[in-house]
């Protein structure tokens, strides 16, 4: 992401007025349901012509509302697919189909939690299986919480890179130092 590509995000986005919020949290689903677009150039827009607690909450409502358009949208197509090849189930949701609410509700927030597993997989795996769109949805919110919260710090901390380029490089460290954990898990 560049600082221009989020100033410019901002200004077209201060352009709508009032429906400002509306136009980003519709944004947020069509990343969402891309799911290929990092979302944190929005998320700096939004800091920028919110405030970092209104921006914060705007990209993580957007993230949530995204979330469960792209569930809604994996399960039909899925459904669909199933239809036409006749099948009724996969045999790799077995194991989460039976793993309960609770377990699942589980599994998909360590899913959205966890830094090396793409957004657009937790949502299918989701989808595919018999996941309740409701634990779905619970475990998304929650686990989308410290995402967005990073986001929001680097989006700030970019805009004010002169009082807070120590805390900016504090944090890409402890970034690359926590994948370089997880990687060497191999999890």
């Amino acid at each position: 992401m560049s600082l221009f590509q989020a100033e410019e995000a901002a200004s077209w986005l201060r352009e709508w007025g009032i429906w400002a919020i509306l136009i980003s949290l519709l944004l947020s689903v069509l990343i969402s349901v891309a799911g290929l677009i990092p979302s944190i150039f929005l998320t700096t827009a939004n800091i920028m012509v919110f405030g970092v607690v209104p921006g914060f909450l705007l990209s993580w409502l957007g993230e949530v509302a995204g979330a469960a358009v792209s569930f809604w949208l994996y399960r039909k197509g899925l459904m669909s697919i199933r239809q036409r090849r006749g099948a009724t189930r996969w045999q790799w949701t077995d194991r989460m189909n039976r793993a309960g609410t609770k377990r699942q509700f589980s599994i998909i927030l360590l899913g959205r939690l966890a830094p090396i597993i793409p957004s657009g997989v937790v949502t299918f795996v989701s989808a595919a299986c018999a996941v309740p769109f409701v634990t779905y949805l619970a475990a998304s919110a929650i686990g989308k919480l410290p995402s967005i919260a990073l986001e929001t710090l680097i989006g700030h901390d970019l805009l004010y890179i002169q009082e807070n380029g120590t805390r900016l490089l504090i944090t890409f460290i402890l970034i690359a130092a926590i994948i370089v954990l997880l990687r060497g898990k191999k999890l």
